[in-house]
């Protein structure tokens, strides 16, 4: 009797052990698939694929953020938290990671950004696009060039319009100027160090003949404030006489809020060199202007506008 007695308590005791080893591994420090096998009620830690806490049918042990499926007592099935470790597929704790637009509505996207051209017209009218064209009626004989004495656009042209913007603020406005033109001989005033074409300040040069008789046509920006004249075609460099040479360069320039911006053509004694070369300005439209275009123009268009530094 005493050996079968003991022999029940050691099985007893074997017993009661390996009960107790097998409550500790469902322990939620085990390092093993969390959640294990589902236990009752409705909704476990795991969660279907949304993110967030709340299973689809695991019991409140259930299928695991993370964990393998397994069917509880009271779940439906622990399949809610995906295949991929602790948390879900990629997710935070308890689901599949949220698309890079979660929280938005599909339905009721956000604004867009508005459009920048329509951006910078609405701030400076007008002066968005100005296109001159100087077209010869008579060509002399050679025909380099030519005049046109009764088109009064053939001596002067203007485009103007103000800045919509902050008074107290001033903008820098970048513009892009493109053209075939002759160039003209400015004084005074400084050539933009970095554009050789373009005179800040100063007046039309009276030094010579031609000069003098108002030959080589003027071309400008004008600003009311900062009062300020930008010559466009300034004569530089090894230019030669009876040529029209390729404009396309950026000039960005101070304007205030509410200031007049103007472009201005003046050709006083109304002839003009010819495109005789047949050049070509890369990049306009030809809805701008067809080319090669057999005499001259300007289009200078405002890029962008934004507050100065």
């Amino acid at each position: 009797m005493y050996h079968l007695s003991c022999r029940l308590s050691i099985s007893t005791l074997a017993l009661l052990l390996g009960l107790a080893c097998s409550s500790g591994s469902s322990d939620s420090d085990d390092p093993g698939p969390k959640g294990g096998s589902a236990g009752s009620g409705s909704g476990g830690a795991g969660g279907s694929q949304s993110a967030g806490s709340g299973g689809a049918g695991a019991g409140a042990g259930g299928s695991s953020a993370g964990g393998a499926s397994a069917a509880g007592s009271g779940g439906g099935g622990g399949a809610a938290g995906g295949a991929a470790g602790v948390g879900g597929a990629m997710g935070g704790s308890g689901g599949q990671a949220a698309s890079p637009d979660a929280g938005s509505d599909p339905q009721n996207p956000p604004d867009a950004a508005p459009d920048a051209p329509a951006a910078v017209a609405a701030l400076v009218g007008k002066m968005e696009k100005t296109l001159f064209k100087m077209t010869i009626a008579n060509y002399d004989p050679n025909p380099r060039s030519g005049c046109n004495r009764d088109d009064p656009t053939f001596r002067d042209q203007k485009n103007e319009d103000t800045l919509k913007g902050d008074p107290n603020t001033t903008y820098d406005v970048t513009f892009r100027v493109r053209g075939l033109v002759e160039p003209k001989g400015y004084t005074g005033g400084m050539p933009d160090p970095a554009n050789p074409w373009v005179n800040i300040g100063g007046m039309p040069s009276s030094n010579g003949a031609e000069n003098l008789s108002n030959q080589y046509m003027k071309l400008r920006l004008e600003v009311s404030d900062p009062q300020q004249v930008y010559y466009l075609n300034r004569y530089h460099g090894d230019h030669t006489d009876h040529e029209v040479y390729v404009l396309d360069y950026k000039l960005t320039v101070k304007v205030k809020g509410n200031a007049t911006m103007a472009a201005i053509l003046l050709n006083e004694n109304r002839c003009a060199i010819a495109n005789h070369r047949s050049k070509v300005v890369e990049g306009i439209p030809a809805e701008v202007i067809m080319q090669p275009f057999k005499d001259q123009f300007a289009y200078i268009e405002v890029e962008s506008v934004a507050p100065a530094p």
